[in-house]
């Protein structure tokens, strides 16, 4: 997953804790949208559990592993 995210410009940080499933993207929104960071992650195989942005220029998305909640 953090690939796929990784490629994309203008990411600052991506995590993934394979133990909980859940991984945390923070990009640059002027760099790259939250439409190709959404279609990034969801090519993962993963779905967008929560969002968080701190900052207006900055995005913050939260993914999980929707078959780790079975």
């Amino acid at each position: 997953m953090t690939r796929e995210v990784n490629k994309l410009p203008g990411i600052i940080e991506v995590s993934f804790d394979q133990a909980s499933k859940v991984a945390s993207v923070v990009y640059d929104s002027a760099k790259v949208s939250e439409e190709a960071v959404r279609k990034a992650i969801d090519g993962a195989n993963l779905g967008i559990a929560a969002e968080n942005a701190p900052r207006p220029d900055v995005g913050g998305i939260v993914g999980s592993d929707p078959s780790a909640e079975n």
